[in-house]
């Protein structure tokens, strides 16, 4: 009962008003307020490198569970609430994760494309993108490691 219990105490007090402002409050030895917040944006920027580019080569409507894009696409559609984004033969999107069927990334927009949106993304059927020729030369496996793609 280490650490729940003393932010309950800092909660709960006697009189009533809570210890702290709820704007500062204090943190392990050797951190800071913000380390939290920094390791975040610093997955956040490794979660960007390791995104792959793919070329639209397949139009795609969107629809949550598409019949015309294969038997095993339609039978393994990602059971979320996150939405599917319809394709355009041509496009480019940059994927950050995917299933063995499924891909879910971001599009790349050109800034006058549309007005108000800064970024369109989810999830969409694996046989409609192939990989950028120019990322492929670039990601390898680490040796050893074998790639499930």
């Amino acid at each position: 009962m280490g650490s729940r219990w003393k932010n309950f105490k800092q909660v709960f007090t006697w009189s009533g008003v809570p210890e702290g402002d709820g704007l500062e409050w204090p943190v392990r030895e050797g951190c800071h307020q913000y380390s939290l917040t920094i390791e975040q944006l610093k997955q956040k920027a490794d979660k960007r490198v390791r995104s792959v580019r793919y070329k639209v080569i397949e139009d795609y409507s969107g629809a949550c569970c598409p019949l015309n894009k294969g038997i095993k696409t339609f039978f393994t559609s990602p059971c979320t609430e996150e939405p599917r984004i319809p394709l355009q033969k041509g496009e480019f999107i940059l994927a950050t994760r995917g299933l063995r069927y499924w891909l879910y990334g971001d599009k790349i927009l050109d800034d006058s494309f549309i007005e108000g949106v800064s970024r369109i993304r989810g999830w969409f059927p694996r046989n409609c993108v192939e990989k950028c020729p120019c990322d492929a030369e670039t990601e390898q496996a680490p040796e050893g490691e074998k790639k499930n793609r």
